[in-house]
């Protein structure tokens, strides 16, 4: 721990992490920068060669704190996460994945041989106009985390981004409100070349509408595409598991077992399947549009940008006149040759894909090395034969590889049929059949021999169950698997004991205090596997409930720690000492997605320190504050202006000490060159982080040798004014006033009467005035609802004496009669006596589960929970 604290010191306001005051779309909205088309990228941590089918992200070095670290989860919380959607505009190229969850990617233009030049024209193939595209109305502010779409979903976190736009994880307050067990959805905002397609706003809503008729168990839900103001978005189910791209590359990169692969391939085969019978065609299948729960189930997504199969027998009425299909959303690497040439949609499209998606999860590698079809063709490219499959098997993928459609199969299912067909059932040993007929006692005979090594085949995988260490639990289920159904009975019966053990051993490795282990998910996912088998299994329902029970516990306990370290404003490393920020990162890892970790009060304890050590002249512990805060809160509005507020401090004391850069500059250039320079500078202004400093040492420079009434010297002045009053502007909408107050200054230092500069000066005082009256409400309901999830947490965790105080606190804080006194509140005792009785009635005392139900109604006196519960076990004392 002290060498991560020690290590944070070094972090600095000048990294990549740091907010510019130049310019505010240099920030690109903390997105990555992308490069490609044969280039060699050079970035702090590798040298890559890349070549035109992919695109490499760069990222910024990454800081070696625990802020940093907590920020970077992608690799710790793969279980609960959308991938990131890699689907790209054509004339685009694949993004790459990213390596870390919360970064976002930009795809950039694909150099000029794109795809859309391919057929000598372009995918769409007929004009088009802006007459039905519906007016985007009034502009919003840009959306990122924090923001909230309909006044019903809140952006918590990015979960991916490619050519369409950004994916979201979204809390539902509708569904929050409704104590709705799952609050959350996925959220995926269209970004604007997406959006600026003409009628493109008509076609993805009749296609999201399509997508919502396909109500499968391997299809993801879509529930709505909306729009508020100009930003347009749709709602989708939010998925727990792994997107299957993550799960080739992090756990099977040299291929998956054949059972796993052929269970996902049936899986995806009935989503296509029950699509393509209702005319809708994927389009733009690949890996990280099939995403794998972690029952194992598989279910394919991104049905919102699908295309209408052509000649499906819907009447005229029904066609769309601008589908999703020819906006060009398409994956090189996974593209038919026919969409590569722009030809009508066909099921087959989506077999091709499909195919390349089966020999990926197979081998681990593309059948053609991400070559798209055109060029695998050109190049006569053939795929290497796979060994662990049949040759039927072969036959029939190689033959849904196929180049020209007219050699794949017809339909997925013919082709799934052929492929996978049903689990291989084992056949009786020659020996054993012969025996039967030469006795003349088929089909009996032959029955009774089935019988006799059905149950030998039983008792050997029975025994090869019993000697699996813990560890390797899940591989009783693999060898049940691999047996006929009546053998897989016998198994499933015989072998129970061992195998719940097995589970439960297995589990419980999940989580270690000792070891910092708190793999909750994986505990409960190990618990899921044993429920298929099991599902109605005591021993696996009280082994859940004790696992929830733990993480309640430790949930609570960690929450009153962080309070307590939060009081004492332990928020930033210090050596030798517990702060905050190990809090969170052991949280983190029990709950990934736990409301603690968003705490509102942080962003408000950092911005108190940095502004208090900025105040006492301490620039160095508000860098080192606002170093770790920045990280956490990355869009915090108090947070950005604070560390406007030290460039301003750092800027002044440059210009202090820059008579030395004068002098240098006149020394080595002619006037005539500085001049030349400034007017460079003016033409592109703040388009670099050092631009002020830049233009002010050279016009200072200039200055020094020219007379005050030098008429290009008055008119770099207004020009320098009209600059600085302009990036006041944008920065004063931007809600960073530190930054605009200081650009202002200069404007009126350069050029005091400037036409509109009081008028800003005027609205800017104004407008801080009212962000800082926002900000003391937002400060006061922080409290509010962290108190709100005290009380919560001490709830579910069963902690009377703690909930009792929380409740009493926020009575005296709102008052008996707020609404969430009211009713809320008293939901929330109602249900911690109802648990606590539940505990005590488990453990056979029902006259003390009695007496908690009667806590309970002392404040919920109408209570229908806590009166059955009452009513029940009086029944059972009597």
């Amino acid at each position: 721990m002290a060498s991560d604290k020690t290590q944070h010191k070094k972090i600095k306001l000048g990294s990549k992490y740091e907010v510019p005051t130049d310019g505010v779309d240099e920030q690109k909205n903390g997105r990555p920068s992308v490069q490609e088309d044969k280039t060699e990228l050079v970035n702090n941590d590798k040298t890559q060669l890349v070549d035109n089918d992919k695109t490499v992200v760069t990222h910024p070095p990454r800081q070696q704190d625990k802020a940093a670290a907590i920020n970077q989860t992608e690799n710790k919380v793969a279980d609960e996460k959308v991938v990131e959607d890699k689907t790209v505009v054509t004339g685009q190229h694949t993004a790459a994945s990213l390596a870390n969850s919360e970064s976002t990617v930009q795809s950039t233009p694909a150099p000029p041989d794109d795809i859309t030049q391919l057929s000598g024209r372009p995918i769409t193939s007929r004009p088009l106009t802006n007459s039905s595209f519906p007016s985007s109305g009034p502009r919003r502010a840009s959306i990122g985390i924090g923001s909230i779409l309909k006044e019903r979903f809140e952006l918590t976190k990015v979960l991916g981004s490619g050519g369409m736009g950004v994916v979201y994880k979204a809390l539902d307050r509708r569904k929050q409100e409704a104590n709705d067990r799952q609050p959350y959805v996925a959220i995926k905002v269209l970004n604007e070349e997406f959006r600026q397609h003409p009628e493109s706003l008509v076609a993805l809503q009749r296609e999201s509408s399509k997508a919502q008729e396909l109500a499968h168990p391997n299809i993801a839900t879509v529930y709505d595409f909306d729009r508020e103001n100009d930003v347009v978005f749709m709602t989708m189910e939010w998925l727990q598991g792994k997107a299957l791209d993550e799960l080739i590359r992090e756990d099977y990169p040299d291929g998956m077992p054949m059972q796993k692969m052929l269970k996902i391939a049936r899986s995806v085969a009935s989503g296509l399947s029950y699509a393509h019978k209702r005319g809708i065609i994927h389009s733009d299948f690949k890996p990280s549009n099939v995403f794998v729960l972690t029952d194992g189930t598989a279910k394919v997504f991104d049905f919102g940008i699908a295309r209408a199969a052509s000649n499906q027998g819907h009447g005229e009425g029904d066609q769309t006149l601008f589908d999703a299909g020819q906006l060009g959303a398409l994956t090189p690497a996974y593209a038919s040759l026919e969409m590569l040439l722009g030809q009508e949609p066909d099921i087959r499209d989506d077999l091709y894909a499909f195919a390349c998606v089966i020999y990926e999860c197979i081998t681990g590698k593309h059948p053609f090395n991400k070559l798209s079809a055109l060029k695998a063709r050109e190049e006569k490219k053939q795929p290497a034969k796979i060994k662990q499959l049949s040759s039927n098997q072969w036959k029939a993928l190689a033959s849904a590889l196929a180049f020209s459609k007219e050699n794949r199969p017809n339909t997925v299912e013919a082709f799934i049929g052929t492929f996978a067909g049903q689990p291989k059932r084992k056949a009786l040993t020659l020996v054993g059949v012969l025996v039967a007929v030469v006795l003349g006692v088929a089909p009996v005979g032959y029955n009774m021999v089935k019988s006799v090594l059905a149950n030998q085949q039983a008792n050997e995988v029975i025994r090869a169950i019993h000697q699996l260490p813990s560890e390797r639990a899940l591989e009783a289920f693999s060898l049940i698997e691999q047996e006929e159904s009546n053998v897989q009975e016998k198994i499933i019966e015989e072998a129970k004991k061992t195998i719940l053990e097995l589970l439960e051993a297995k589990a419980m490795q999940h989580i270690s205090a000792v070891n910092q282990r708190f793999d909750f998910a994986g505990a409960r996912n190990v618990i899921s596997q044993g429920k298929r088998y099991y599902p109605d299994s005591a021993q696996l329902n009280a082994l859940f409930d004790k696992l929830q029970a733990r993480q309640d516990q430790l949930i609570n306990s960690f929450y009153q720690e962080f309070n307590a370290l939060l009081d004492e404003n332990k928020i930033y490393p210090k050596e030798s000492e517990r702060d905050v920020l190990d809090i969170i990162a052991v949280v983190r890892k029990i709950d990934p997605e736990h409301i603690m970790l968003s705490d509102p009060r942080l962003a408000i304890a950092y911005s108190s320190a940095a502004s208090e050590a900025i105040r006492k002249g301490n620039v160095d512990l508000a860098d080192k504050i606002l170093a770790t805060a920045i990280l956490l809160y990355p869009e915090d509005k108090r947070l950005i202006n604070l560390v406007d507020s030290i460039k301003v401090l750092r800027s002044q004391d440059a210009q202090a000490a820059a008579s030395s850069s004068v002098n240098n500059i006149l020394a080595s250039n002619s006037l005539e060159n500085i001049k030349d320079d400034i007017e460079q500078l003016l033409r592109k202004p703040f388009s670099h982080d050092n631009w002020s400093m830049e233009l002010e040492q050279k016009y200072l420079a200039v200055k020094s040798k020219l007379t005050n009434g030098d008429d290009w010297l008055m008119s770099i002045q207004q020009q320098m004014a009209l600059a600085y009053l302009e990036h006041a502007k944008q920065m004063r909408q931007a809600q960073r006033y530190s930054a605009a107050r200081n650009n202002l200054k200069k404007a009126y230092n350069l050029a005091p009467n400037l036409f509109g500069l009081s008028d800003e000066q005027v609205i800017l005082k104004a407008s801080e005035a009212a962000y800082k009256a926002e900000l003391q409400a937002s400060n006061r309901s922080a409290q509010v609802k962290a108190l709100k999830t005290q009380f919560a947490i001490q709830v579910k965790a069963r902690d009377e004496k703690g909930a009792e105080r929380s409740y009493q606190k926020l009575r005296r804080l709102l008052g008996a009669n707020d609404k969430f006194m009211l009713k809320d509140s008293l939901e929330y005792m109602a249900k911690l006596y109802h648990n606590l009785a539940e505990h005590h009635a488990k453990a056979g005392d029902y006259q003390q589960a009695i007496r908690f139900t009667n806590k309970g109604l002392q404040y919920h006196p109408n209570s229908r929970l806590l009166l059955k519960t009452k009513e029940k076990y009086q029944k059972l004392t009597q």
